[in-house]
């Protein structure tokens, strides 16, 4: 079992777009990551995809548009969007800002 606080993990900026505190690192578990993105108000993060990985974000405070495989919508705090596995993602954080938490699953074909 895993069990710890989610905001005294190793903290990452990631080239000053957003802040991602690591909850769970895949070096501690088989397939699983989880962290906890902080967007600022009206932050743009450029269009990414992971090869090997599926990403779940739940949306924790805000709001934002989020573009997956070139199919946008909006999506706001209590709401969950799925990122599958090679797709490109791309968040755009509304005027409150964005948290979210990711979780990240290596999807071995």
């Amino acid at each position: 079992m895993i069990h710890r606080p989610c905001r005294t993990g190793q903290k990452l900026d990631v080239a000053g777009l957003n802040e991602i505190i690591v909850i769970i690192d895949r070096s501690e578990t088989e397939l699983t990551e989880v962290g906890m993105n902080s967007w600022a108000p009206g932050l743009d993060g450029p269009p990414h995809a992971h090869e090997h990985k599926e990403q779940t974000l739940f949306i924790l405070e805000g709001a934002g548009q989020f573009t997956v495989a070139a199919q946008t919508e909006p999506a706001a705090a209590g709401e969950v969007v799925f990122v599958p596995r090679s797709a490109s993602l791309a968040v755009t954080a509304g005027p409150a800002g964005l948290r979210l938490v990711s979780f990240g699953t290596v999807v071995r074909r």
